[in-house]
């Protein structure tokens, strides 16, 4: 698991927890900002995920170089 995929998960759960904060008090200016957080870890989470499937597809290409090559 990447760092960003981490980080990503942990931003969004407390963006969830700042919205469902925001709904339960009536708050609009922080459930906005809940959503807001959320998303941005949603993305973040994402994109750690293609990171870690990026280098999973290099590794593979460069074990398959290797033998094809000795």
């Amino acid at each position: 698991m990447k760092k960003d995929e981490m980080t990503g998960a942990a931003r969004e759960m407390k963006g969830k927890v700042q919205k469902e904060a925001g709904k339960a008090t009536g708050n609009p200016a922080l459930k906005a900002h809940g959503e807001s957080e959320e998303s941005k870890g949603r993305t973040t989470r994402v994109v750690g995920r293609v990171e870690g499937k990026v280098d999973a597809v290099k590794a593979d290409v460069k074990q398959k170089v290797r033998r094809a090559t000795s």
